[in-house]
């Protein structure tokens, strides 16, 4: 999981857009608990609070409107290696 987790934040680091976001990630447990009914535990802000707090408010509610697409280890890695060169060729 936390390989999984590393991927997908390199990839999103690569993006220049900001563009739409959820206003908090949702853990597996979580997202099954809130399913069947259960009370979610309040969320945790990570690093400085008042930035946590820009993220929280000005992040979507509805995370299902929010559309994801699962990005392939080699789509990444072209990513990073597209990055890697561009950087080189900048130095």
């Amino acid at each position: 999981k936390q390989k999984e987790f590393l991927t997908r934040y390199q990839a999103y680091l690569l993006r220049d857009e900001v563009g739409e976001y959820p206003r908090l990630l949702q853990g597996i447990a979580d997202h099954q608990n809130q399913q069947k009914g259960f009370d979610m535990q309040a969320p945790v802000a990570v690093g400085d609070w008042s930035k946590a707090a820009q993220i929280y408010t000005r992040g979507i509610a509805d995370f299902s409107a929010v559309p994801l697409k699962r990005i392939s280890p080699k789509a990444i890695q072209a990513l990073l290696g597209n990055q890697l060169e561009d950087k080189n060729e900048n130095d």
